[in-house]
């Protein structure tokens, strides 16, 4: 008889966000760094509680502090209608908690998922690893995989482990698919519509940007024209290297008289310029392209 395990978990978690009883099996994910007030982040440090969204129907919502607001008393509790909630058969009223929010890649969907911890045990677990003044800092953890599990009903671990298949670089897609910002995240908006792309972050990310083949060839040209005109052939094989001065600025004028331009042309102003430096002179043209044939 087969397992509906997988059929189960793939039913209800198709949303960007992952909750705590998501991570109660030993999940597996991978930090996601992302672009946050112009600088990369690994994870967002702030407070969270639970407030009334609808009374009536006993919708709730959360509602977001950064670490600054909260630690230096930047709000009003009196500006929240805090929801209820009861534990053990005991109803207490939320207040603001320490939490830790992270973007992950997640093994299990491979998808960017958002998720945010307040457990005790499972944010003491993690700081342990996050923190740069702890001695288990572990400096490269977004190259590693992230395995967070429920050890008892009241007990959250967290632990590392090699990427040993390189499973993180295989996310590229769904990165470049993905935004998100934190901003969007702590004021209650959709964090997802006008978030940073994956490109936003590149340049922090040290990810090299690809050159385009435009950029490719002019790159090319630019190499060929300035650094080795004098190797540069004309259509019937003679070396620009191997013309005199007056040749050269005649085949100039025959550019310009035809109005062309080209490689060949941008070799032959090299050439000029050379001659042209070491006699004190100076001739530089701006010229259309074209793919007429030249009698040279």
């Amino acid at each position: 008889m087969s397992s509906f395990d997988k059929f189960r978990e793939n039913m209800g978690n198709s949303g960007p966000y992952l909750k705590a009883k998501d991570f109660e099996d030993d999940r597996e994910v991978i930090i996601q760094p992302w672009v946050h007030n112009g600088e990369l982040i690994n994870f967002l440090p702030h407070y969270e509680a639970w407030v009334w969204a609808d009374r009536k129907s006993n919708k709730k919502k959360p509602v977001h502090l950064s670490m600054e607001d909260y630690e230096n008393d930047n709000f009003d509790p009196d500006d929240y209608d805090f929801a209820t909630s009861t534990y053990n058969g005991k109803e207490s009223l939320d207040k603001f908690k320490p939490t830790l929010a992270f973007l992950f890649k997640d093994i299990a969907t491979r998808e960017i998922k958002i998720a945010s911890f307040n457990q005790k045990t499972l944010c003491q677990s993690l700081l342990k690893y996050i923190d740069e003044d702890s001695k288990f800092f572990i400096k490269n953890i977004t190259s590693k995989i992230l395995v967070i599990g429920k050890e008892s009903e009241t007990k959250w671990a967290a632990a590392f482990k090699d990427d040993d298949d390189g499973i993180g670089d295989s996310f590229g897609v769904q990165l470049e698919l993905f935004k998100f910002s934190w901003n969007d995240y702590l004021n209650e908006n959709d964090p997802f519509e006008n978030g940073y792309s994956f490109d936003d972050g590149k340049e922090l990310l040290g990810v090299p940007k690809k050159k385009t083949a435009a950029k490719k060839t002019a790159k090319k040209q630019e190499k060929t024209t300035k650094s080795d005109w004098t190797s540069v052939k004309t259509p019937q094989g003679k070396l620009l290297g191997d013309m005199p001065f007056a040749e050269l600025k005649a085949m100039k004028k025959w550019f310009e008289d035809k109005k062309k331009d080209g490689p060949l042309y941008d070799a032959c102003l090299e050439g000029i310029k050379h001659y042209s430096a070491m006699e004190g002179q100076e001739e530089v043209s701006f010229l259309e392209e074209s793919d007429e044939d030249i009698p040279y």
